[in-house]
């Protein structure tokens, strides 16, 4: 009786062959997505970028996989370019990465509060996320304290979300799905300690970072909770060190402070998005040194602290609203001119780190 037929196998070379094919129609798709929002026309700062369903769902799948495999504590290599807060402000952004260049060719790390406030979450976010699947050693995306449930779903995020889609709050979700896996923290060039929020009394070791286990969101209170809420403050004293926050969740630090995190980690310089200040007419570097540790902020280019939802949802003027900080290898900091112009929802500023 003649044996059945069996197939021949299939060689390891087919299969990467298939599996390279199958990458290359990825990637091929992602730079075009990222293509239309880069040139979407923006007309009396309007943006109709014609969001699919179907590929936010997949960006965002991809975006979940590739924060998965990075550490919650990222190494990041000088030169980069430092950028705060978008808050949704798309049409900043865009004019922000003409004048910076985009990734592969420029190395971006974001320290968080993607969304909110402004009228083009969706975009900025899902933008970001697009970049960092297809180019991930030339983006990084911190987590920030609008990256958690609670506050995305107060500010506008949410509400954003349901007006734009029917299944608005499964696309809501997903999106905290991914916020749940971003890093939280990044070491640039071993000297530089970048985070959303502030330095934590807890945190005494980078090993520390390696214990962290995600998905995760944030509660009130531990070294997750300072790493995107807490903020610094001249009125703490040398002897305090932290205070509690008038926010209500958080700590307040002193200089003192963060001369001895400096010290103890052994970096020089701690570069939050903190110092949060309204009605600032200009940006403003304060830099808290002793011998060669410096604490940098740049106060945030902002009108008031939050937007309300007729706010948020007015199409307010928007230019590109950031200073651009070029830091050196001394302290000094060379100032680039941009229009002066500023959204009142936005916050964000950018700094060139060249050791």
């Amino acid at each position: 009786m003649p044996s059945p037929s069996v197939p021949p196998p299939v060689e390891k070379s087919d299969r990467a062959k298939a599996r390279k094919a199958y990458e290359d129609k990825v990637k091929t798709s992602l730079e075009a997505f990222i293509k239309r929002l880069v040139t979407t026309p923006i007309k009396d700062h309007q943006v109709d970028a014609k969001l699919d369903l179907k590929e936010l769902r997949e960006i965002c799948l991809r975006a979940r996989e590739q924060f998965m495999i990075e550490p919650p504590l990222v190494r990041v290599k000088a030169p980069v370019v430092i950028l705060g807060d978008l808050h949704g402000q798309f049409v900043d952004f865009i004019r922000m990465l003409e004048k910076l260049g985009t990734p592969p060719k420029q190395k971006l790390l974001f320290l968080g509060d993607y969304v909110d406030r402004g009228n083009y979450s969706l975009e900025t976010v899902t933008l970001l996320l697009a970049m960092k699947v297809r180019y991930p050693r030339a983006i990084w995306m911190l987590r920030g304290n609008h990256e958690t449930r609670a506050v995305n779903k107060q500010y506008g995020f949410f509400e954003e979300c349901q007006r734009r889609f029917t299944e608005g709050k499964e696309l809501w979700t997903l999106y905290q799905h991914v916020f749940n896996c971003m890093p939280l923290a990044a070491v640039v060039g071993e000297k530089m300690f970048c985070v959303h929020g502030g330095i934590s009394a807890d945190l005494y070791s980078f090993k520390q970072f390696d214990r962290i286990m995600r998905p995760t969101d944030i509660t009130d209170l531990g070294l997750l909770t300072d790493l995107i809420w807490a903020d610094p403050s001249d009125s703490v004293s040398d002897e305090a060190k932290y205070v509690s926050s008038p926010r209500g969740v958080s700590q307040l630090f002193g200089k003192k402070a963060v001369e001895d995190f400096c010290a103890n980690l052994n970096i020089d310089w701690y570069a939050p998005i903190s110092a949060y200040k309204t009605d600032t007419s200009s940006s403003q570097i304060n830099a808290a040194s002793r011998s060669s540790r410096r604490l940098l902020t740049a106060e945030k280019w902002t009108t008031r602290p939050e937007c309300s939802t007729s706010e948020r949802t007015s199409s307010a003027p928007s230019t590109r609203t950031s200073q651009l900080f070029q830091l050196l290898r001394s302290p000094k900091m060379l100032l680039h001119q941009l229009p002066k112009k500023i959204s009142r929802a936005s916050s964000f500023f950018s700094i060139t780190i060249n050791f």
